[in-house]
């Protein structure tokens, strides 16, 4: 991970830290039941194969989705998915990554947490429309975010989410296959989650 990148996170963490410990008491944070979400952001990913050196980050849109119950007033357990995608000269990349995630709330009146996940994870990649590369293997997710009550059931929840997948064999329709092929994704995003 580049250093600017975990200057990024830590940067995110504290701001999200610190508007919690301001957001205080204006709606309580209670978690029962079913939840779900979802959110949007932009993302940095970056990828790289046994016979290839990364060539850098690129940055991309990205999407979340998140559904799951309650353990206890601190701990919830559910399932995310999360995406990156970017296309340019008619090529599409879409990264993603399928967890069961795990997210605890270190304070419990307070909206912020911390959340990790293993799952599968995914590669498709897309030339004029037509899938020419595809990579399936397993995932990672780690994150962090703040669930900023807006009504009793909602919350606006900005999110840090760092995802993985790989290694794998990338297939390719041209002949070309990459092995060990990983990639990993930091994405902001900002979402809405209903408890």
């Amino acid at each position: 991970m580049h250093k600017c990148f975990l200057h990024m996170l830590i940067a995110a963490a504290a701001l999200l830290f610190t508007q919690g410990l301001a957001d205080a008491g204006q709606h309580e944070q209670v978690r029962d039941g079913f939840w779900f979400g979802g959110g949007l952001g932009f993302g940095s990913a970056g990828a790289s194969a046994t016979e290839l050196e990364g060539d850098g980050r690129d940055g991309g849109i990205t999407v979340h989705l998140k559904a799951g119950g309650t353990l206890g007033k601190n701990t919830l357990l559910g399932g995310e998915l999360n995406g990156w995608t970017k296309s340019e000269e008619g090529t599409t990349m879409t990264l993603g990554a399928g967890t069961a995630a795990l997210y605890y709330y270190p304070m419990p009146d307070s909206g912020l947490f911390v959340k990790g996940g293993l799952g599968f994870s995914f590669t498709s990649l897309e030339m004029f429309g037509y899938e020419y590369g595809r990579s399936q293997s397993w995932g990672l997710l780690a994150g962090l975010g703040y669930d900023y009550r807006i009504g009793v059931n909602t919350s606006i929840t900005p999110v840090v989410n760092f995802y993985m997948g790989g290694p794998s064999d990338l297939e390719s329709d041209l002949g070309d296959d990459l092995k060990g092929y990983k990639f990993n994704v930091i994405e902001f995003g900002v979402g809405v989650t209903f408890h």
